[in-house]
């Protein structure tokens, strides 16, 4: 359907049409008085669909002067009665703006002839241009009627425009259906155009205020009053309106009735929305659904919600509903309204429902990253894993170690609670990567560096006292031993061990090895007795890491001790003073110079060694004591004093050993040995080779017996003491002095030798020396002193070799005086060159 707009001479389709009219709304138009306005405005009106009737068919006066390119049009017809002396027309805007007085204000016509909708009336084109010099009313005397064929459609109301002159002017309106049905309106009066009426919605000033022009040009009337009226008929909108037609009615006194169009307001029906159907969709997942409507005028339509869940939009303009739901929104199902509305007049609209079903989904949990860490080895690392889970209802997640644990690495599942000491060899980086996973199957994970430093321990050092030692021997004790639980890199601490001395006599000659602990010593025979501290350290040597533990232990040194079994008593390289004698019970005590050692001979498995070094050293020992001796007394002039028990012993002296009962003392390097029997009746006898040292046997109390068989002669001085009785056999020369002492009371040589049988000869320089002798036999030469003191007997004397001149042989008695002794027979088988001396 198309109208033709006569005054642009182009053609419209009915939409286009319209949307020109709104295009058009804010038009200017004339105010009485008060020149342009702005037109008032409905929303009804405004926004109604409104097709301008095509009336140039029926259009038959020129009654609007026009000015174009500067020449204005000079031939209309008037509006007044033909023959009335106003004989007056209507101007354009551009010819009234040409043709007013000075001083006047220019009020005419749109030059576009097109006047905006207002409260009272829809836009309205009227048939008039300034660009065109032809037709543009119609101008109908009382019995001159038309009708106007129409774009058929369906009409709310015709709004026709119209003015009259000389008078008003009555007409009806008849509206002519399909179907051949008509309605006619009742009789209208269209006022005379210089009266001005009030806005109704019925009758309305289209265009009022305007100016006039004499149809010949020859007056301009700046009345500012003259109008266009409109005038508005309800139709039918459930009819198509084919064509109208509007009758003059007859009067006398009607003035001249002026059309200058008509337009009409279609009916509005309501858009058609179309069904959706209902949706399924996964929570937190986008849903877009887009509503598609049809509006049978062709009106703008608008989409809206009337109902939908939080969250949900649509837009107006291309009904594209869009809707992520959240996670609180899932599961559930969901209705949705969507309305599409028009801009009709009156708007109508249309609903459509759907709905929209929300899955649950799950959505993994997202574990937050505890960033790496770093600990020293051994000391606790503890942390707590957290993590998040936007599902609801909440899922349960559980912490585990995915990959990368170590020993001793624990995780509480439900809380995350990390808890791990590393230990000793776990120094280092390790990756451990940590996972948490929900109910419902999903999970993240986080990979973290635990860098754990290497953190040195100081070594554990236990030391140990070691047993005392006896000078001159060998300790080598284990004094020292350490753990070290440190490894670097692997690879366990070397330990080594250092000895420092802080406390006891000066030493300088202990050392301990430095891999085993072990302490090594042996001090010298001059080294002092006592207690020796020492500081016992081990290092575990790892540079700048290094780490010492100190301990102290006491080094016991004494000048006498068991070793071995044996109990060793040690001397100085001075003059010493040794004693090993018996002490109470089973007790054996030791003294060297100023010490004094205790003993349980119970201890002593070996023999008792006494040790004299270079020096005059005196050792006593006791033959009560039923252990072996060693007497080595060095290289001094020592004395050995040996003493029996105070029984009766059986005491042999034989080539350095002596023999004690059961107790056997080996001696060697002493100067001068003593022999103490004590009490009892002693057996003492000297066998072998002669001896090298100075031997004193003292008999004691006892009925005392010293025999004596040397073999390899005799050189050294033998002292016999309170012996009652004396056989002495030398195999040998008789080189040496042999005394026989009653007792410690009366002079040397006051006791007795009952046989002295020399099988060799006594040589120069050798005396023998007793109170009695009762028999001297000689093999060989006597070229020394035999004397008898005090009681001043010898007996038989036999001599196979000679009396040397330096031989003497002498009896003589202490007392009461000098030289009253005797001697019995004597044999002299060589030369007698000596003397032979009694009394």
């Amino acid at each position: 359907m198309t109208i033709l707009n006569p005054l642009r001479r182009w053609k419209c389709s009915l939409l286009a049409c319209l949307e020109y009219g709104r295009r058009k709304r804010l038009r200017k138009r004339k105010s009485a008085g008060l020149g342009w306005v702005e037109g008032l405005e409905t929303r009804a009106l405004l926004s109604a669909a409104v097709v301008q009737f095509d009336v140039s068919s029926v259009l038959n006066a020129d009654v609007v002067v026009n000015r174009l390119n500067g020449v204005t049009d000079t031939t209309q017809t008037s509006i007044d009665r033909h023959n009335n002396s106003e004989n007056y027309s209507l101007l354009t805007q551009t010819a009234a703006v040409a043709l007013k007085p000075a001083g006047a204000t220019a009020n005419g016509l749109p030059d576009n002839g097109f006047i905006s909708a207002n409260a009272f009336h829809p836009d309205a084109q009227l048939a008039v241009s300034n660009a065109n010099d032809g037709n543009n009313a119609r101008v109908s005397d009382s019995a001159f009627d038309f009708t106007l064929n129409v774009p058929q459609s369906h009409y709310q109301e015709i709004h026709v425009f119209l003015t009259a002159g000389h008078g008003s002017a009555p007409f009806q309106l008849t509206l002519n259906y399909s179907g051949g049905t008509a309605v006619t309106s009742a009789t209208t009066v269209v006022p005379d155009w210089m009266n001005p009426v009030v806005d109704s919605q019925s009758t309305y000033n289209l265009v009022t205020g305007m100016d006039r022009e004499k149809a010949d040009l020859t007056g301009y009337d700046d009345a500012n009053r003259a109008t266009i009226f409109g005038f508005r008929f309800a139709a039918d909108p459930n009819k198509t309106l084919q064509s109208i037609t509007l009758t003059p009615v007859n009067s006398e006194n009607s003035g001249r009735l002026v059309f200058f169009g008509a337009a009409g307001v279609l009916s509005n029906s309501a858009p058609v929305l179309s069904a959706i159907p209902d949706q399924n969709i996964n929570e937190q997942s986008t849903l877009t659904v887009v509503a598609h409507a049809t509006d049978p005028d062709g009106n703008a339509l608008a989409y809206s919600l009337d109902a939908a869940p939080s969250g949900a939009t649509i837009n107006s303009s291309t009904g594209v509903l869009s809707w992520t739901p959240t996670e609180a929104q899932g599961p559930g199902s969901y209705t949705v309204s969507i309305r599409v509305t028009d801009n009709g007049s009156p708007a109508l609209s249309d609903v459509k429902s759907f709905h929209v079903t929300v899955n649950e989904t799950n959505i993994a949990p997202t574990l937050v990253n505890p960033g790496d860490k770093s600990v020293d080895e051994q000391t606790p690392l503890n942390f707590t894993l957290s993590a998040s889970d936007p599902d609801l209802p909440p899922n349960v997640l559980t912490y585990t170690i995915a990959s990368g644990a170590l020993p001793g690495m624990s995780l509480n599942p439900n809380t995350g609670a990390f808890s791990w000491t590393p230990a000793e060899q776990q120094d280092g980086d390790a990756l451990v990567t940590f996972s948490v996973s929900d109910n419902a199957g999903g999970s993240d994970s986080k990979t973290i560096s635990i860098h754990v430093n290497d953190v040195n321990q100081a070594p554990v050092l236990h030391v140990f006292n070691p047993p005392t030692v006896v000078k001159t021997t060998t300790l080598n004790f284990q004094v020292a031993s350490a753990t070290d639980s440190d490894f670097l890199a692997g690879i366990p601490n070397t330990l080594s061990y250092s000895l420092t001395q802080t406390g006891g006599p000066a030493s300088s000659a202990a050392t301990i090895d430095s891999a085993t602990g072990f302490l090594t010593w042996t001090p010298s025979a001059d080294q002092a007795a006592g207690d020796y501290t020492f500081d016992v350290a081990v290092d575990d040597n790892t540079g700048s890491y290094n780490s010492v533990a100190v301990g102290q232990i006491t080094v016991k040194v004494h000048s006498a001790g068991i070793v071995n079994g044996d109990l060793l008593v040690v001397g100085t390289s001075q003059a010493d003073d040794i004693s090993v004698l018996p002490g109470s019970g089973s007790g054996i005590v030791v003294a060297v110079n100023s010490e004094t050692y205790s003993f349980d001979s119970t201890e002593i498995t070996g023999e008792i060694r006494v040790l004299g070094f270079p020096g005059s050293d005196t050792a006593q020992v006791s033959g009560a004591i039923s252990h072996p001796f060693d007497i080595e007394e060095g290289t001094g002039a020592g004395t050995l004093i040996v003493t029996a028990t105070d029984g009766s012993d059986a005491i042999v002296l034989e080539d350095g050993s002596l023999l004690i009962g059961g107790t056997s003392i080996e001696f060697a390097g002493e100067s001068s040995l003593v022999i103490d029997a004590l009490g009892g009746d002693d057996e003492v006898a000297m066998n072998g080779h002669a001896a090298v040292f100075d031997t004193t046997i003292n008999g004691g109390t006892g009925f005392d017996h010293f025999s004596a068989a040397l073999t390899g002669g005799f050189d050294s001085v033998l002292t016999l003491l309170e012996m009652e009785s004396a056989d002495i056999t030398v195999d040998g020369d008789f080189a040496g002095i042999l005394t026989s002492v009653e007792d410690l009371d009366h002079a040397p040589g006051s006791g007795v030798i009952d046989t002295l049988t020399v099988n060799g000869s006594i040589t120069v320089g050798a005396v023998v020396d007793a109170g009695a002798i009762d028999v001297l036999h000689v093999t060989g030469n006597q070229a020394g002193k035999v004397i008898a003191h005090g009681a001043g007997t010898i007996g038989d004397v036999t001599v196979g070799g000679d009396l040397t001149g330096t031989g003497v042989i002498t009896a003589v008695e202490d007392s009461p005086t000098n030289g009253s002794g005797t001697v019995g027979s004597v044999s002299i088988g060589g030369d007698s060159a000596g003397t032979i001396d009694v009394g």
